[in-house]
């Protein structure tokens, strides 16, 4: 019996216009770097990049949310990669998180400049 491949539950994209099919998109702030997208589990946008020498995660989804009760302005909330912030607009719920050792007043500044744009 040949070994079974698993299906990896990651959709890589080229560009943050593959998220159009979700019904939103996603994008990293001005001056990222090694930016990458991809759909998570088929309803989850999300967005790596580096931003002043730390690495963050952004997601976006419609139907998973990340914090029951969140709202325009980001709540901080320990994640599993680390800290993060969530909020929500028009029925999207948006999650930063950073993955290295981003300062929490950078990550709070950053979460709420994303807000104001996504």
């Amino acid at each position: 019996q040949p070994p079974m491949m698993a299906v990896s539950p990651f959709e890589d994209l080229q560009s943050a216009d593959g998220f159009s099919k979700l019904g939103f998109t996603i994008d990293a702030p001005g001056g990222a770097s090694d930016v990458t997208y991809c759909i998570a589990y088929g309803n989850t946008a999300r967005v790596d990049f580096t931003l002043d020498g730390f690495a963050y995660i952004l997601e976006a989804s419609a139907e998973e949310p990340f914090l029951d009760g969140a709202d325009e302005t980001p709540t901080m909330v320990q994640a599993e990669r680390g800290p993060a912030a969530v909020w929500e607009r028009d029925g999207v719920q948006y999650r930063l998180t950073a993955c290295s050792d981003a300062p929490e007043d950078s990550l709070s500044q950053l979460a709420q400049q994303l807000s104001q744009t996504e």
